[in-house]
């Protein structure tokens, strides 16, 4: 993609713009790339005990190709996630490997659920907006809000949905270990 990208708009271009961003391009980078070791660091404790886990830098390169799919495909975190897991599947059992990633996939969509509900809440008590773009606001903040109290109370009343889904997938295929 980013070849295509080099083609179609020309290297100058690109570089003419990295140098209008100046040294805040570096900036993006590193918080992005932070990003991408952080979330390696998370998925590798979402397997506490395992002493068969692929190295940190295995891990990463599989978390690199499976966050291409999220991105580059239309069914994002439906083939993204799984990928994940197939990647790792010698070293790890799929159900293993397809749990962590869940769980840490999970974990992260909490954390950013409740840093949007934080960010949402506060621009709405703090920014003078229309009353109809305010009341939606205030919908979508509910909205996240129940979403996220549903999950705290499936995690203390410990429903383990993904365990149960992942469970009746494997009764279906024979691959499944």
């Amino acid at each position: 993609m980013f070849v295509l990208l080099l083609h179609r708009v020309g290297l100058s271009t690109v570089v003419q713009q990295i140098r209008q961003v100046g040294w805040f391009f570096l900036l993006v980078l590193l918080v992005s790339g932070g990003r991408y070791l952080s979330r390696t660091l998370a998925w590798r404790r979402a397997f506490p005990g395992r002493t068969d886990l692929p190295s940190f830098r295995e891990m990463f390169q599989v978390r690199l190709a499976g966050d291409a799919l999220n991105y580059l495909s239309f069914l994002g975190p439906l083939l993204g996630e799984p990928a994940k897991a197939t990647l790792l599947r010698e070293r790890l059992p799929l159900a293993v490997g397809l749990g962590g990633t869940l769980l840490e996939a999970g974990s992260f969509a909490v954390a950013s659920g409740l840093v949007i509900l934080v960010g949402l809440t506060l621009t709405l008590l703090g920014v003078a907006l229309s009353e109809e773009l305010t009341r939606a606001g205030w919908l979508v903040a509910a909205l996240l809000g129940l979403t996220l109290f549903s999950i705290w109370g499936a995690i203390r009343r410990q429903v383990h949905l993904a365990s149960f889904i992942l469970r009746l997938l494997c009764r279906f295929s024979p691959r499944c270990d």
